[in-house]
């Protein structure tokens, strides 16, 4: 499992826009990615795209200075087996 996302920001807006990219490479099962946030009013809706063997998840949403170390993470469930694949993004942003 890869988990990939911007560089942090030199300069800080009211909010920032931040994409995260999560992918199964070499996955030969019947699994999707998901993901979860500890902030509760941060709307996750991510698209997917699927090859052969893997499988690409990206999200797109606006965070705050407030946000900072809080944590964005992705996960794969599969039908068939339970795996625990998991990475956490940590938000870390600058001061203003």
């Amino acid at each position: 499992m890869i988990m990939t996302s911007q560089e942090t920001p030199i300069n800080m807006l009211p909010w920032y826009p931040l994409t995260i990219i999560c992918a199964a490479i070499d996955s030969n099962a019947d699994c999707m990615i998901k993901w979860t946030s500890d902030l509760p009013d941060l709307h996750l809706i991510s698209k997917t795209q699927e090859g052969h063997r893997d499988i690409v998840s990206t999200i797109q949403v606006n965070v705050s200075q407030g946000n900072s170390g809080h944590n964005i993470s992705c996960h794969t469930e599969c039908v068939d087996f339970v795996v625990h694949f998991i990475k956490v993004y940590t938000i870390d942003l600058p001061r203003m």
